[in-house]
């Protein structure tokens, strides 16, 4: 940005901030990092921001992602805004040809919550199976849920010989703590459940499957999506309290890692009932764009990510909305904050326009936190 232009808005502040905006593109091309790796949006602005600097995507498609957090986080959440992401915006915007495998093997699947997401469960592979007047098309394969990290291992390689009749594929592995592998399972038949085995079965063998398949997933159209529950290892005073089953091969082979925790209760201003939660992600690993960046989002019972309020909480937060007491000034009007989401969800013209700021004023803390040094190799 030329520094007559900074220069202006840093001395007229919101106001002439807002009209800028208008003009401003939504995204810069310099923050568009592996070009050659197409993204899909998460379904979350917090997250896209997180993760690409890019409001409108997160996902590298060949890549595999792992969701991370305590029950009641958002993990599932987030993998259903990655089916919907895919659906309706891949899919009927871009006309891509998709298809979405989702091995859920807890059968915890809420199909009422799916319907009031509007989720395409008919197009879902391992979850439409379920429905009681669902028929399999003629000459299909059947899609068989995976029960052990064996099971997992074969549905890869399935889905992976097919990928090239696909623009994208998609597969959903929620939860991955509930495979077993079979050792465990031989040594339950033969020594039952009450004696442990301390050989570290799953963990071999996860490791043993990813570095089988992970060259065919980065070199195809798949993108691999992995929940995993936190376990908490007691005894710990110093470092991190918590992990997560399955060994360490999924911090190798993973692309992105993020953990979510609940951070408060989201309570209705009258009625004083809770409405959802704020979470926060934690980005540990990103290996296709921005590092170690920390957001909040907002999670609304029944309608998911709350993209809206993440935005205007963001701005509010960080003093990047002309603000007077518990008021915003809005288009000469002064109003709530829980107006101005409001008014953001409703009113397209203020959505993007509230999209925008969080897109610039990002752009505007990652340009800052560069060092300003020159390069440091060749010319």
């Amino acid at each position: 940005m030329p520094k007559k232009i900074a220069l202006k808005m840093k001395q007229s502040g919101i106001s002439i901030l807002k009209n800028r905006l208008k003009e401003m593109p939504l995204v810069k091309k310099s923050f568009d990092d592996d070009s050659d790796l197409y993204k899909v949006d998460s379904g979350s602005w917090a997250l896209n921001l997180m993760l690409t600097n890019n409001i409108n995507k997160a996902y590298p498609i060949g890549r595999v992602i792992n969701a991370v957090g305590d029950f009641s986080t958002g993990k599932t959440l987030m993998a259903c805004e990655l089916v919907n992401a895919i659906w309706y915006i891949e899919h009927l915007q871009k006309n891509k040809k998709v298809k979405i495998y989702y091995d859920e093997s807890e059968f915890a699947f809420d199909f009422g919550l799916a319907r009031k997401f509007q989720m395409p469960i008919e197009q879902m592979h391992g979850i439409r199976e379920r429905l009681p007047d669902w028929k399999k098309p003629k000459d299909e394969p059947p899609f068989t849920i995976s029960r052990t990290v064996e099971d997992f291992y074969r549905n890869i390689k399935l889905i992976t010989e097919e990928a090239s009749k696909y623009d994208i594929i998609l597969y959903i592995k929620d939860s991955l703590d509930s495979l077993q592998d079979a050792r465990e399972i031989e040594h339950i038949k033969k020594k039952g459940i009450d004696k442990q085995d301390y050989g570290g079965g799953k963990a071999k063998v996860m490791s043993q499957m990813f570095r089988n398949c992970i060259e065919g997933i980065n070199t195809s159209n798949i993108l691999l999506f992995i929940v995993s529950q936190i376990r908490t290892n007691f005894g710990v005073v110093y470092g991190n309290k918590y992990n997560r089953a399955g060994g360490k091969a999924l911090d190798h082979y993973a692309s992105i890692i993020y953990w979510m925790k609940e951070l408060n209760k989201i309570v209705h201003p009258q009625t004083k009932m809770i409405q959802g939660i704020e979470a926060e992600i934690h980005v540990t690993k990103n290996k296709t764009g921005e590092r170690y960046n920390d957001l909040a989002l907002n999670i609304l019972h029944g309608y998911g990510v709350d993209n809206f309020g993440s935005a205007v909480n963001y701005l509010w937060d960080n003093k990047l909305l002309d603000i007077s007491g518990n008021f915003v000034n809005w288009n000469n009007k002064k109003i709530y904050r829980t107006a101005l989401i409001e008014l953001a969800a409703n009113d397209p013209a203020t959505a993007q326009e509230i999209k925008k700021m969080w897109q610039y004023h990002w752009i505007q803390q990652i340009e800052k936190a560069k060092p300003n040094r020159p390069t440091k190799w060749g010319s």
